[in-house]
């Protein structure tokens, strides 16, 4: 019988760059949080011929390269003895919208497979295998509330201290590249440019801070920005963006930022104006515009 799991987004709250390394790869400092929606379905079914078939609703991914068969290979090359599997991704997580979509999907078939293992790998060795398919999927073998540093292997569960507040999620249907995003970054930086910051009423701002596990030294609270270092290529580059943020900022946001390289934008409203940000919801899908409410907890 087919199994379903699904597979969750995730939100950038704040991005920023801290550097980079000799190989090419950024260093961040990024607050992740999971969400209810959008997410992806993969159905999985066993099947007789060895190896992975993947077919995908939703949306075009390449039939070798995408992140559900790099995983299967990867586990492979370990020595894994995989059952033949056909999965039926179906795609409610937009490509190029900065939510972590295919990273997610890799997590999901990564622990999917792991406990089919006879002899399952360590949280050490999920761990390493997941940051070799990319940098966002150590995030979701847990997806809990983390500061993410480096390249995505640095993660430190936190609680938002700013939270309970209702997300407003708007995904416009641009798909911006993550590759170009880091690479056009670096150009306009070394021009002297800078990003735009995330439009925060100053009394929300004041509050905006996170509680950091800090092991035997215990708790420890640190102001936050949601300023995404990113928005310097995207805004510059893609006006409807630029333009959308400012839309969002005149529903009466407390906050509005760009999650991830793009091109997800998001709003955030205090517990007790759920009245308005149902009402941004209605406007914004009047106009055709794709977008999900959901009230994100201080876990």
């Amino acid at each position: 019988m087919p199994i379903s799991l699904q597979a969750q987004a995730k939100i950038n709250l704040g991005l920023q760059i801290t550097g980079k390394r000799a190989d090419g790869y950024h260093e961040l400092d990024s607050l992740f949080y999971p969400l209810e929606e959008p997410f992806d379905t993969l159905t999985i079914s066993l099947r007789d011929e060895p190896g992975l078939s993947v077919e995908c609703l939703g949306a075009e991914i390449d039939p070798e390269k995408n992140s559900l068969t790099l995983c299967y290979q990867a586990l492979a090359r370990l020595g894994c003895q995989l059952p033949g599997l056909f999965v039926r991704l179906d795609k409610g997580i937009p490509l190029g919208a900065g939510l972590g979509g295919g990273s997610s999907d890799a997590a999901c078939l990564l622990r999917f497979l792991n406990s089919r293992l006879a002899s399952p790998l360590s949280d050490v060795q999920l761990h390493k295998l997941a940051l070799a398919l990319g940098a966002d999927v150590p995030f979701f073998l847990t997806s809990r509330p983390a500061r993410v540093r480096g390249v995505g292997e640095k993660l430190s569960p936190c609680r938002c201290l700013f939270l309970p507040c209702w997300l407003l999620l708007v995904t416009p249907g641009l798909h911006i590249n993550t590759a170009w995003a880091y690479q056009e970054y670096d150009r306009r930086r070394n021009l002297g440019e800078s990003a735009p910051p995330a439009l925060t009423k100053t009394a929300f701002a004041n509050k905006i801070s996170l509680l950091l596990d800090e092991g035997d030294k215990g708790p420890r609270e640190q102001a936050w920005s949601l300023d995404n270092a990113l928005e310097l290529p995207v805004m510059a580059s893609y006006p409807q963006m630029a333009a959308l943020k400012s839309r969002l900022a005149r529903l009466d946001a407390s906050a509005v930022g760009m999650s991830g390289s793009g091109s997800s934008l998001y709003a955030l409203f205090p517990p007790d104006e759920e009245a308005l940000a149902r009402q941004a919801l209605h406007e914004l899908e009047d106009e055709g515009l794709r977008a999900y409410l959901q009230f994100l907890s201080r876990p």
